[in-house]
């Protein structure tokens, strides 16, 4: 049911909440963000974390806010690929960015990756290779750099449930950039969406776009911990391939996160100020 409801509901929640029970909202995305600041912020009697399901019902909602000058509300969305495109949503003092493309890239990029890996993969495999958290990256970025042409140039391709090992090798993690295109074409045509473009263009596009930002500014925090999975199962460790998936891989690196990185990064800061003149 929660999809149904719209900003102007949420609004209405959120001002009655404030003003019966002095209680403040913090919107956000959905239930896995609203996991992350419950356990980093504790539990407080005056701030409520409020999943709206996605960014645009979160944005949407502070927009009207803003709109019928109610400022204590806030919401937080993942800062995603919004200031990579420029699309026109952008931070103001109702409406916070993750620090990262995501919460769970936030999380990846922290140092309880190393504290995950240190206690689950195999030490041996994990030195006969790289950096893990650098081969990681690449191989998301690929993913990363296909839904960002995709959005550039409103192809509507389908990514809904597509699942990395349909392209990543497991032995060594490289992704094969031409069975990604055809697969997500595939899977879009299926969908009843016609491509208006060739695999050629899509390839050149993507590969395009992987000169010229950083891997991590491509990547999708799922597809990450979805990549992490499929490594534990060969390149890293030797684990069946039902052990791990993206939500048990989010609670472990949540778990191994600390308050002091949470506490070092412009979201906490911003977030705290926030509270402070607002709840």
């Amino acid at each position: 049911m929660q999809k149904y409801i719209d900003e102007y509901t949420i609004l209405a929640e959120a001002k009655m909440m404030y003003q019966d029970c002095h209680e403040t909202y913090i919107l956000v995305e959905g239930q896995t963000d609203k996991t992350f600041f419950d356990v980093l912020m504790g539990r407080q009697s005056n701030i409520r974390f409020r999943p709206v399901s996605g960014w645009e019902r979160v944005h949407k909602t502070i927009l009207l806010a803003q709109k019928e000058r109610f400022n204590n509300i806030l919401g937080i969305i993942d800062k995603d690929f919004h200031v990579l495109l420029h699309d026109g949503v952008t931070e103001n003092n109702q409406l916070f960015f993750t620090d990262s493309n995501d919460i769970e890239m936030m999380l990846f990029n922290s140092v309880s990756l190393e504290k995950f890996l240190a206690i689950y993969a195999d030490q041996n495999k994990l030195n006969a290779g790289g950096k893990p958290r650098n081969r990681i990256l690449n191989a998301a970025s690929c993913l990363g750099a296909l839904r960002v042409v995709s959005l550039v140039n409103r192809y509507n391709l389908r990514f809904d449930g597509f699942e990395c090992k349909d392209f990543i090798d497991r032995n060594t993690l490289l992704p094969d950039s031409k069975k990604l295109i055809k697969k997500i074409t595939q899977r879009t045509i299926s969908n009843g969406t016609s491509v208006s473009v060739t695999e050629e263009v899509l390839e050149s596009q993507a590969s395009d776009l992987m000169q010229v930002y950083y891997p991590h500014d491509l990547c999708n925090g799922h597809d990450v911990l979805d990549i992490l999975g499929i490594a534990m199962t060969k390149c890293f460790s030797s684990l069946p391939a039902t052990q791990y998936n993206p939500d048990t891989i989010f609670g472990y690196l949540l778990m191994g996160y600390s308050d002091n990185e949470f506490h070092e990064t412009q979201l906490y800061n911003k977030l705290t100020m926030w509270i402070q003149s607002n709840a």
